[in-house]
């Protein structure tokens, strides 16, 4: 009797201590893998960087709360921005608004995006419907 009571007290606490946090999302497949590999401020579409932040050309701007990221070429003639709907959070997902000039092939969107990964000075955001990920460098 006593062993079961045990049993029952342990899967209890087994219970709430696996329900108070969201899983992260097991991602699989290269895409993901090399997306999340990536260590420079850039964007991902269809397992291929389209833009990729440069040092020597770009500058970075973001607000405190990293609700608004924007990457701009020095003669700001080129530049993509981003909107979030909340404050990045491993695991949390938000709408996040893009816009941009000068750069084909980043289109005016709205995206579902979920934080993946996240570091000190680095949010990884990826859409996982439209195949679709910022490395964001908070310098």
């Amino acid at each position: 009797m006593k062993n079961i009571a045990k049993f029952t007290l342990l899967l209890i606490v087994f219970i709430g201590i696996a329900s108070c946090e969201k899983a992260p999302t097991i991602l699989f497949n290269d895409e993901i893998t090399s997306f999340k590999l990536t260590n420079n401020a850039s964007i991902h579409m269809n397992g291929d960087i389209v833009y990729e932040f440069d040092d020597e050309r770009h500058q970075v701007v973001y607000t405190s709360d990293s609700k608004m990221y924007m990457v701009t070429n020095m003669e700001q003639t080129e530049f993509y921005s981003l909107t979030m709907t909340s404050t990045p959070r491993l695991y949390v997902t938000a709408n996040v608004k893009v816009k941009s000039v000068g750069i084909d092939s980043v289109k005016p969107a709205v995206y579902t995006m979920e934080v993946i990964q996240k570091s000190d000075d680095k949010i990884w955001l990826w859409d996982e419907k439209s195949s679709v990920g910022f490395v964001l460098d908070l310098i």
